[in-house]
């Protein structure tokens, strides 16, 4: 299994955007290997995305990561560091064009309910773009044919 980290750092990010100590003024200075953006990774050349931040957007251009040809996402938890659905209203048919593959969601009744939170707040619903599966807590479930 390949594992490629997108993002490492806390929910604030590192510099985060309201705080002045030392080490976010060090980051801010030096950039580079200093930044830290929240946590997202892909697993297996991309087959699967481990969380959706609201730095996916910002992981998409500085990575090269075309999110259009992944089919599964697995939300660890409901915190928006971890997933930000409303940037998944963007998936649908008057934002994305010629998108050819479904993503589905993994993630607990908990996440769900975010899920749906988001694109009700959108106005939106196409199941033939995006699709929800709850996991259940420390039961085992299958990907696809993964």
């Amino acid at each position: 299994m390949k594992f490629k980290y997108l993002g490492t750092g806390a929910a604030e990010r590192v510099p985060a955007i309201f705080c002045n100590c030392s080490i976010c003024r060090n980051a801010q200075l030096k950039k580079g290997r200093e930044i830290r953006t929240q946590a997202q990774a892909v697993l297996d050349d991309g087959q699967i995305l481990l969380d959706f931040p609201g730095d996916s957007y910002l992981h998409k251009l500085t990575e090269g990561i075309n999110f259009n040809e992944i089919e599964h996402l697995l939300i660890t938890h409901w915190h928006s560091d971890h997933f930000y659905g409303e940037d998944l209203a963007y998936r649908m048919s008057e934002y994305g064009q010629n998108l050819s593959k479904k993503l589905t969601i993994y993630g607990s009744v908990f996440v769900k309910q975010f899920f749906d939170r988001a694109l009700n707040l959108e106005k939106m619903n196409e199941p033939d773009r995006l699709e929800f599966q709850v996991v259940k807590p420390y039961q085992k479930f299958l990907i696809s044919q993964l």
